[in-house]
């Protein structure tokens, strides 16, 4: 999962600032996966055995939800893309 963590640019932030919160929530969704990975690493670990305490459940959880969120906010980033790629297909005037 490790990737690089794009800031979006004044320019997209003056069109669209809900950018800026969207950025610092996938940022933490991110962070929060890598931290929870790194306190549990039997999260890895596909034996249900060794997955089956409250606390690792509840951290199974949470990485999931993590996950969905990153994956929503990538479909919202997605469907503006494709809003101003298709306002510019219109006539300028």
């Amino acid at each position: 999962m490790p990737r690089v963590f794009l800031l979006p640019r004044v320019e997209h932030l003056s069109a669209e600032p809900q950018l800026a919160a969207l950025a610092i929530l996938e940022t933490a969704a991110n962070i929060a996966i890598l931290a929870l990975g790194a306190e549990y690493p039997e999260l890895a670990c596909h034996d249900e055995g060794l997955r089956e305490t409250p606390e690792i459940r509840a951290a199974i959880d949470l990485v999931e939800l993590a996950r969905d969120l990153d994956a929503a906010i990538a479909r919202y980033r997605r469907v503006l893309v494709e809003a101003q790629e298709s306002e510019s297909d219109l006539l300028p005037f």
